[in-house]
Order: structure tokens, then C-alpha cells, then sequence
């Protein structure tokens, strides 16, 4: 059962997002996909909400700005 957020975004996107919202300064290096590695993952999270009745309601800026907040 997955409980992560259906939103997608690239690895490239998220650290982009983790670097801005945590002041972190990090040297990104972008390699190639590995043979058999997808482009992109959708989140199926229909077996979450059948049976628990729960879906995410916080988006991933707001979680990592929160966990940041957390932290400090």
C-alpha cells in the first residue's frame, strides 16, 4: 500500500525544490537513466483510499517546509 502523494515532479525538481526551501547548498550532477529506470512514477494510491478512506491533504512544499521548521 502506498501512502505518498500522487502529485509527480522529477528527482531534478525535487532537489531543486529541497535546496530552496532548506538554504542547503548542494552541487547537483545529472547522470544518465539507468536502462530499465522510468521517467516518471505516477503514485497509484487507490488501494489507500479504498481501504482506509485516507488520501494525502498536504502538499510536498508544505511537508518539507514543515519538517524544516521541525528541525530548527
Amino acid at each position: 500500500m502506498n501512502l505518498g502523494n500522487p502529485e509527480t515532479f522529477t528527482i531534478l525538481e525535487f532537489a531543486k525544490l529541497m535546496i530552496r526551501l532548506t538554504g542547503f547548498q548542494a552541487k547537483m550532477v545529472k547522470l544518465g537513466l539507468l536502462q530499465d529506470d522510468p521517467e516518471r512514477r505516477k503514485l497509484d494510491s487507490s488501494l489507500t483510499k479504498s481501504t482506509l478512506d485516507w488520501s494525502p491533504t498536504v502538499q510536498l512544499q508544505e511537508s518539507i517546509t514543515r519538517a524544516t521548521k521541525a528541525v530548527d
